[in-house]
């Protein structure tokens, strides 16, 4: 390997403090963790995740500074402190050893970043050797290269009912200006939940910049104790990322399918469709912003497939105070499951105060409320035939038809407008409502 050489990466003078600094703090924290884990053995799962976290974010920041060296050497560690943490490697001297020699080298590669020198730390044969422990071969280390993150070796009391699978889609904004950082952002989060088995784009093309704006990102998760609401949590903390869905698989659906009301065959699998009614203060001064909150808050819990009042009457200004806004949701998660997580959300958003859960029949709205959903929402002139193009809203209810006043003829296109639908919104419209 040739020395000296000038360097140069892909950070900014504010981003190279932050950098500096945090690598230093998960090199002395995985400094500790490891000389913890030699003397108490691999029995607290909690030091476990703490130290593959650690090693996981040091990966990911040094990829995305394009450090390729510091990259690879962190990537060998995470791949055997992955199999570590999942008891399918056993903690040896020779482990600690190796991952102990490879924090002095990782400490001089961060000292890189500053210098712009190329250092004379040789990582080859750590990172081979390291690579051949996790793919069991202690003997002599295979001459290939770094491979790609290695999903955790399966033992046969590891089956998949003692653990949650998850798939993830998340999208990178179409105006964020760095989307290669979003989307390890991304990796980085959900990681920290479990193992990322599978992820496209692949980590080694989002460490190298390979992201565009607007590109979608869907992943793997294993996570025994993960939830799909804490998957969208995590995602949802990220600046310039919307998170599209998180479905459960094998023990995660099933699991969910047992306690959930059966749902329409449009549903994701795992998802269920779920009534939720928020009420609106009577001196509410603005209601309609207040509405449009509400969808916005549901929608990061699932899909809202359809809402009363609805979207166009929102944005026209027609929801009155003291009203209720009732939506249809598809989440995965049980009742008390969808109740809490539909409370938290509601209960951030001023002048409104969480109703009620209840299981839908269908994914029609009018179909599982009636006309009892309209009431509150009653505006003060007809809407416009434009204005209800996509949803008409209900009809109000009428007394029984008399002689002299015959049934009124529902419009032959009403049905067919009631339709599910998804409800996409954006923060732009609930601005243009508060202003």
């Amino acid at each position: 390997m040739t020395t000296g050489q000038s360097l140069a990466f892909d950070v900014t003078p504010d981003e190279l403090v932050l950098f500096m600094s945090e690598g230093e703090e998960q090199l002395e924290l995985l400094s500790q963790d490891l000389l913890r884990l030699e003397t108490e053995g691999d029995t607290n799962s909690d030091l476990l995740q703490e130290i593959f976290r650690a090693a996981h974010t040091l990966k990911g920041s040094s990829g995305a500074i394009g450090h390729g060296r510091m990259a690879k050497l962190t990537h060998a560690v995470e791949t055997v402190l992955d199999q570590v943490r999942h008891h399918t490697l056993p903690v040896t001297t020779r482990i600690i050893d190796l991952l102990l020699q490879s924090l002095d080298a990782l400490r001089v590669l961060l000292n890189e970043v500053t210098t712009l020198v190329e250092s004379d730390v040789a990582i080859d044969d750590l990172a081979t050797a390291l690579n051949a422990i996790a793919a069991g071969e202690p003997a002599a280390p295979p001459a290939a290269a770094v491979p790609s993150p290695a999903a955790p070796v399966a033992t046969p009391s590891s089956t998949a009912a003692a653990s949650s699978t998850y798939q993830v889609v998340a999208t990178v904004a179409a105006d964020c200006l760095l989307p290669a950082v979003r989307a390890l952002q991304v990796l980085l989060a959900v990681g920290s939940l479990g193992t990322v088995t599978q992820s496209d784009p692949g980590s080694e093309a989002i460490e190298a910049g390979n992201v565009k704006p607007g590109q979608r990102i869907t992943l793997t998760l294993t996570a025994p104790n993960a939830t799909a609401e804490r998957i969208r949590q995590v995602i949802g903390n990220i600046l310039e990322v919307t998170v599209d869905a998180v479905t459960a698989e094998g023990a995660g659906v099933a699991s969910a399918a047992s306690s959930a009301p059966a749902a329409a065959s449009s549903v994701a699998v795992g998802e269920a469709i779920w009534r939720i009614e928020v009420d609106v203060a009577a001196s509410c001064a603005l209601p309609s912003a207040r509405a449009l909150q509400v969808l916005l808050a549901l929608g990061e819990l699932g899909t809202v497939r359809d809402s009363r009042p609805t979207l166009e009457e929102i944005e026209g200004g027609l929801v009155t105070a003291g009203g209720a806004v009732v939506a249809l949701l598809a989440a995965v998660g049980n009742r008390d499951e969808v109740t809490a997580s539909a409370e938290r959300v509601i209960e951030r958003i001023l002048e409104v105060q969480f109703g009620s859960v209840e299981a839908a029949e269908s994914d029609d709205l009018l179909a599982n409320a009636g006309a009892s959903v309209a009431a509150p929402f009653a505006p003060p002139a007809p809407l416009p035939v434009a204005a209800s193009a996509s949803v008409a809203p209900p009809p109000a209810p009428s007394a029984a038809p008399t002689k002299d006043a015959p049934a009124a003829k529902a419009p032959e296109h009403a049905e067919a407008n009631h339709a599910p639908r998804m409800i996409r919104i954006d923060v732009e419209r609930l601005d243009a409502l508060m202003n």
